[in-house]
Order: C-alpha cells, then sequence, then structure tokens
C-alpha cells in the first residue's frame, strides 16, 4: 500500500494496486448542495476532520449512504471505470432540489397573486372614489360658447300643452264659446226624440233684436240684461201640443241668471210663439179685441245662455185649465228645456276638445321645429 500526499499535507491511505494511481486527491474538492464533498467519479474523496468514528461528525443513514458511495468508489477505482450509481445518485438527488425549488417559486408567485387581487377587490369594495375602480368615464359639459361658466342646456324645452277648459267654462266665456250661433246649429235636424216622444220642428229663426222675439215684459228684462242674440224654434210634439223655445245669448252667465230669473218671477213676461208649418198661431197675446190664451212658461239657464219656452195647443182656443194646467204641455216644455240645456252642453265640449286639439297640434308642430 502507498501513500499520496495532498496540498495540505495530510496524507490518506488507498487501497488498490501497488502501482500508485493515475491520478491525486485536488485540494479544496467543492462541496455539493447538501454540504458534503463532491464525489469523485473514480470514488476518491478529500478527507475533512474526522470524528472519533472516522466520519465527518455525522450520523445515521446519510453517513452510511457516503460510505457506501466511498466503497463503491474504491471498487471503482481499482477496476479502473467510473462510479456510474454514485453519478446517477448525484444528479436525481440535483433534479430532487430542483423540482423542489420550481414548487416554492410557483407558490410564492400564487400567494402573490391572490394577495394582489385581494387588494384590488378592497380597493374596489371600499367606495374609495379616489381609486382607479371607482373611476367612471367622464361625460361631456355643454359647451359654454360665452364663457360664463354657466352649462347651457343641449335639449329643447317640451311645449306645455294645457288641458281642455271643459264645457262649463267654454260657454260662460264669450272668448272661448266662439262656434256659431245659429239655428242650425242650436237645431241641426228636423226630429227630436226624447224617452220615445217625438217632436217635430216645424220653424226656426235668429232674431238680433232679442226684444223683438218676447212681449213688451220680457223684452225689457233682455234689453236690461244685455241680451246679445236669440234663436226660437217651434215644435209639435205628442197629442196636438206645441211649443216655441228660444236660446238668447248674454255676455255672462250672471246675465242669464239674472234674465231667466226676472221672467220667472214676472207672471207677465213672456215668449212669442214663432208661428211655423201648422202652427198658424201659438199662444197668441191679449189684445183689446180677444182674451188672451193661457199657456205653460218655463224658464232656465246654460251657461251665458238663457232658455225661455211658451207651450200649449196651436189656435186662438184657450185649451188648458188656468186652475189645473195641462200634464201633456208640460210634459212636452219639460222634454224641449232637456233638449236644448244637452244640445248647449254638448256645444260646450265640442268647442273644448277643439281648443284642446289646436294647442295639441301647435305644440306638436313647435316641437318639430317647424
Amino acid at each position: 500500500m502507498s501513500a499520496d500526499t495532498n496540498g495540505n499535507g495530510r496524507g490518506r491511505e488507498h487501497a488498490g494496486p501497488a502501482e500508485p494511481a493515475p491520478w491525486t486527491i485536488r485540494p479544496g474538492t467543492p462541496l455539493d448542495d447538501t454540504g458534503d464533498q463532491l464525489q469523485d467519479p473514480y470514488g476518491a474523496t478529500q478527507s475533512g476532520p474526522a470524528s472519533a468514528s472516522g466520519t465527518r461528525g455525522r450520523t445515521g443513514g446519510r453517513a452510511a449512504a457516503r460510505r457506501a458511495r466511498s466503497g463503491r468508489g474504491a471498487a471503482a477505482a481499482a477496476s479502473g471505470t467510473p462510479d456510474w450509481g454514485a453519478l446517477a445518485d448525484r444528479e436525481s438527488r440535483r433534479r430532487a432540489r430542483a423540482r423542489t425549488n420550481k414548487m416554492r417559486i410557483g407558490a410564492a408567485l400564487t400567494v402573490l397573486a391572490v394577495v394582489g387581487i385581494t387588494g384590488v377587490w378592497l380597493a374596489t369594495s371600499s367606495g374609495d372614489d379616489s381609486g382607479p375602480a371607482a373611476q367612471t368615464a367622464p361625460t361631456e359639459a355643454p359647451v359654454d360658447p360665452a364663457g360664463s361658466g354657466t352649462a347651457k342646456p343641449t335639449f329643447k324645452p317640451v311645449p306645455t300643452i294645457p288641458p281642455a277648459p271643459g264645457s262649463a267654462k267654454v260657454l260662460a266665456d264669450p272668448q272661448l264659446d266662439t262656434a256659431p250661433f245659429t239655428p242650425e246649429a242650436l237645431f241641426p235636424t228636423a226630429r227630436l226624440g226624447i224617452d220615445g216622444r217625438v217632436y217635430n220642428v216645424v220653424a226656426k229663426r235668429l232674431d238680433n233684436t232679442c226684444a223683438d222675439a218676447a212681449n213688451p215684459v220680457l223684452g225689457d228684462i233682455l234689453r236690461t240684461k244685455a241680451c246679445v242674440q236669440i234663436i226660437r224654434a217651434t215644435v209639435t210634439g205628442p197629442d196636438g201640443t206645441a211649443a216655441t223655445v228660444a236660446v238668447a245669448a248674454f255676455a255672462s252667465p250672471d246675465d242669464a241668471r239674472a234674465a231667466a230669473a226676472d221672467g220667472n218671477g214676472n207672471r207677465d213676461a213672456s215668449l212669442l210663439g214663432l208661428p211655423g208649418g201648422p202652427v198658424k198661431e201659438l199662444c197668441p197675446q191679449p189684445a183689446p179685441d180677444k182674451p188672451g190664451v193661457t199657456c205653460i212658461r218655463q224658464t232656465n239657464s246654460v251657461g251665458r245662455y238663457g232658455v225661455f219656452l211658451v207651450g200649449g195647443y196651436p189656435g186662438p182656443d184657450n185649451r188648458i185649465d188656468p186652475a189645473k194646467g195641462d200634464p201633456k204641455v208640460e210634459q212636452a216644455g219639460d222634454d224641449l228645456d232637456r233638449v236644448v240645456r244637452d244640445t248647449l252642453t254638448l256645444r260646450g265640449e265640442q268647442r273644448s276638445q277643439a281648443i284642446y286639439d289646436k294647442a295639441k297640434a301647435e305644440a306638436e308642430k313647435a316641437l318639430e321645429g317647424k
């Protein structure tokens, strides 16, 4: 057995052939990643400080593994071939360490990603308007060409359409009640039907001087209340009855109510019957050479219109008992009063709708910019 001397002046015996080995152990052999010296492929290792048991102070399986590797290295050196088992063990340990390092790096990156996402979520949920997540797209403010600092609206105001005034308001206001005031407008048909009772219109007339359609007493009332125009219509009804109904136009509802009240309160105030068709004479006024004929009288008002009626039987004969009256004539008077008031109400409704339609059309025209 021969001895070789390394660069540190320490010696180690090597088992092998009688002739010296073709290589020597180099001083300062590097350690592997576990702190052990790297195994020479031919089994030679550099000696380190030994413990009492001849090892480097490590015990257990690792020391035994190194001894086993040293034995294999010695055997490989004796046979002159590399210790392929030692090389394989070292490569396996290197790859295991590489996999461990990759797993540690991947885990660290995952933790960082989770922390970053959590931080963004917390910033968004905290309601902090200063963070990027809370920023919203800026809206373009209207341009202020004058530079006054006051934003100008960029839309056109929608025109306001006033509601329909309603029939009552129309009939009370001459400025709104502009529909034609003619016999044809108030009595457009030749027949009137009410609850199965039929009345035939036999005469119609418009007087611009209201007193011409009344006796002197009622005529004076109409002049006093500033009656403007009056329309009369004569009808024949069931059982030979007949009546003349009149619609007088006033400047205001107050004048119409006052005229109706004064005419009803004076027994001598009466509308003159309008002859027409089969009715040659109706409710003639008393004269020096003949007595008067008893007839019924009715007055009413709707808006600025006064409604007056005189009814009985055609001719100069007195067929109504002044003490008892006549139910048939009274029924005719009620029916005609109702027809006229409904006609005036419809007039107001139609005019009210026309006013609204006109305002709506003007608003739509203005909105279109025409």
